[in-house]
């Protein structure tokens, strides 16, 4: 496939590079080096959930998350559970046939937890563990719409709004929900109801995925509780018969900056899509750039806009204005043996990390903890 050519293609036009006042330019930059950063690679234990469930395009999405007090929440089968860097980890009592799952965690500690029983529906809640203990669970009100469809949430903001997506038969709604509250549909600027999907939120209660006001073909797309939604125009899935582009990962900074990837398919060619990424801010300069990231997914963004996810089949971190670079190579190879560092799912403002991958061939879920940069060796 000819790069060059691909790449002035989609400037050109063909991928929704044409907002007015959009400015749209290509970046390339040098390799990015740690040598000044160390890392404690902490393992949160042995995880059987899948890893379609654990990776960030999982359907009802597991992965381990981390906040800015350096919590991480995980998952297994047998339900969630809480890591707390002073008290260690904590699981709620779960009766029998009762499994709870951990979604989403704010800097609070307020935890996205969805409580499922074998007969019925999920039931969502937003917890602490002192909630739980108490049995004090904040419900969110979606009775009405789980009869209906099959509503999942993925994101959970400082002032504890919810987001996530309707699914029916037919179609898919994105939607929030406070607790006390009923749902509310996202709405275009006509008071309609937007058809797509979430993919993230924010701290401040914006949230990005694909959406579109009649159902048909999803752009990416930014939705604030003020402005609305914003689309990307001129997004077109096919470019050419035989070159198709497949929208993939999305995030969102506190301070609305949207990074995201898609993949250039050759359909005459069998062979896996070239991937390309994008920052885009669609709610104050509308400005929209083409990072040169190497092929590397996007799981997650920090407030610093430092990207964690997975690069060339491992773990990987990427600053601003820098290449990706593999989690493996910025941690002490003491501390790597008999692990394959997979994907790095979440990230702190801090740096600090949550992940996903094997030890001696055995998923476990992972924190890689920021060290200070006088800390002696011996404490590594």
């Amino acid at each position: 496939m000819n790069r060059p050519f691909i790449e002035t293609f989609l400037k050109s036009a063909l991928f929704f590079l044409c907002l007015a006042n959009h400015a749209v330019s290509e970046t390339s930059y040098p390799q990015l080096s740690f040598a000044s950063i160390r890392y404690r690679l902490i393992d949160l234990g042995e995880c059987d959930v899948g890893v379609e469930k654990l990776s960030r395009n999982g359907s009802l999405p597991l992965t381990p998350k981390i906040n800015d007090h350096g919590q991480v929440i995980g998952n297994r089968q047998e339900g969630g559970f809480f890591y707390d860097p002073k008290n260690g980890p904590w699981a709620p009592y779960i009766g029998q046939g009762i499994v709870i799952y951990f979604h989403a965690l704010t800097n609070q500690g307020n935890i996205l937890a969805s409580i499922n029983r074998a007969s019925n529906a999920p039931e969502w809640v937003i917890l602490t563990k002192e909630d739980f203990q108490s049995e004090n669970r904040r419900r969110l009100n979606v009775d009405k719409e789980l009869q209906t469809g099959n509503a999942s949430f993925i994101g959970l903001s400082e002032d504890n709004a919810v987001f996530g997506t309707l699914k029916t038969n037919e179609f898919s709604h994105p939607f929030s929900c406070k607790v006390g509250g009923d749902p509310f549909f996202l709405e275009d600027k006509e008071g309609k109801r937007l058809f797509g999907s979430i993919k993230a939120c924010n701290a401040k209660g914006q949230a990005v995925g694909n959406f579109q006001e009649s159902y048909g073909m999803m752009p990416p797309a930014a939705w604030d509780p003020q402005k609305g939604a914003i689309f990307l125009k001129h997004f077109r899935p096919k470019i050419s018969p035989n070159l198709s582009i497949e929208l993939q990962d999305m995030v969102l900074t506190d301070d609305g900056t949207i990074y995201g990837t898609y993949g250039v398919l050759d359909l005459s060619k069998q062979n896996e899509p070239e991937i390309y990424a994008y920052a885009w801010q669609p709610f104050e300069s509308r400005d929209l750039k083409l990072l040169d990231l190497d092929g590397m997914h996007i799981a997650a963004v920090n407030a610093e806009h430092m990207l964690a996810g997975e690069y060339k089949g491992e773990a990987a971190l990427c600053e601003p204005g820098k290449s990706p670079v593999k989690l493996s190579f910025i941690v002490p190879s003491s501390q790597l043996e008999g692990w394959q560092l997979m994907e790095a799912t979440s990230i702190n403002r801090y740096g600090d990390i949550a992940g996903f991958g094997k030890l001696e061939g055995k998923m476990h879920l992972f924190k890689l903890e920021k060290l200070p940069l006088l800390l002696p060796p011996n404490q590594l």
